[in-house]
């Protein structure tokens, strides 16, 4: 079997997606499955990388495409001169929105898909199909993040696309709190305005922080964190499988909804960025008393031990049963 992973690339849609498609790809590796890995971004000129990072030509791609026999996809707009290309060929999604949806015979996703899909597809939809972006941080580690006697090192991530400056509305929340803290700070450099204006708030009342750009894995860079601030959706679900607590600021309605699954298990917290006092009274609470980041730590670790959690097999196993059955 050759298998030929597809993500988006773009920061629009955040990082989700290539980080989610490299770690699909080095489990195939591992497997000694043939596997090539490719982004993609752009919708009008689309421009395609490999997995250095690197621009490759139409013509190579399309090679690519042919020798393999299996295309996995992780995307939720792509272009239709790239659709054109892929759409006869056996497509396993594993996006619940994703453009291919249409013309998958396998969507693989933690939630039932949104959109399009034919009714000869085959579904597997469970929350045990949750692909992370990294793997968990074990206890003894995390221990040692909230028990430094310097100050709490909190991530913030707004998504790929913080319009409207969410980062920068919170940062003016946690003013009063900057003497305790330790900001890493994820935000699209591409946002040059409302990058500027953040940084230009860091310096002017003296933060403690790292501003990084979003081209490493978000959570390698989030590793070190006692908690973080994220913009809910499948970041809320990766913070989860990572190990990490998290406060979610969360206006769209779409991602509230994806969200409150984790709240109903109260293994997170919503809030809209308006909300500042309440968002300012749990932040005090996790300041004030370590124990309590320490026992939603434990609740993330003990819902993620009670489920049935291998995805990689579980979807392997599926590609290589229904390619079989439908060739």
């Amino acid at each position: 079997m050759k298998i030929l992973i597809l993500s988006q690339g773009d920061f629009k849609s955040g990082k989700g997606h290539i980080n989610r498609s490299n770690l699909v790809y080095e489990y195939l590796k591992k497997k000694k499955i043939g596997v090539d890995y490719f982004s993609f971004n752009g919708s009008k000129k689309i421009k395609i990388y490999n997995r250095k990072n690197k621009n490759i030509n139409k013509n190579e791609f399309v090679k690519k495409i042919k020798s393999a026999n299996t295309i996995i996809t992780d995307e939720v707009s792509c272009p239709k001169g790239l659709i054109n290309l892929l759409k006869k060929k056996f497509i396993c999604s594993i996006s619940p929105n994703g453009k291919f949806n249409k013309y998958a015979k396998i969507i693989f996703s933690r939630t039932h898909p949104i959109g399009r899909y034919s009714k000869n597809t085959i579904i597997s939809s469970s929350f045990n199909n949750f692909l992370p972006g990294s793997n968990l941080i074990k206890i003894k580690n995390y221990k040692n993040i909230i028990s430094s006697k310097n100050k709490i090192t909190i991530g913030i991530s707004m998504g790929g696309y913080d319009k409207h400056n969410k980062t920068l509305k919170l940062l003016k929340i946690l003013l009063n709190f900057k003497k305790f803290i330790k900001l890493i700070i994820l935000f699209n450099k591409t946002d040059l305005k409302n990058y500027n204006k953040i940084s230009d708030y860091l310096r002017a009342n003296k933060f403690d922080y790292k501003l990084s750009a979003m081209k490493k894995n978000t959570w390698k860079i989030f590793s070190g964190s006692a908690f973080l601030y994220l913009s809910g959706g499948i970041s809320a679900y990766e913070s989860i499988f990572v190990g990490i607590p998290s406060i979610n600021i969360i206006n769209d309605p779409h991602k509230k909804k994806l969200t409150e699954y984790l709240t109903k298990f109260k293994l997170t917290n919503i809030y809209k960025i308006t909300e500042k006092k309440k968002i300012s009274n749990i932040t005090e609470l996790y300041f004030r008393n370590n124990n309590l980041l320490l026992n939603q730590k434990n609740k993330i670790d003990n819902f993620i031990a009670k489920i049935n959690y291998d995805p990689y097999s579980k979807l392997l196993k599926l590609v290589k049963r229904y390619y079989k059955t439908i060739n």
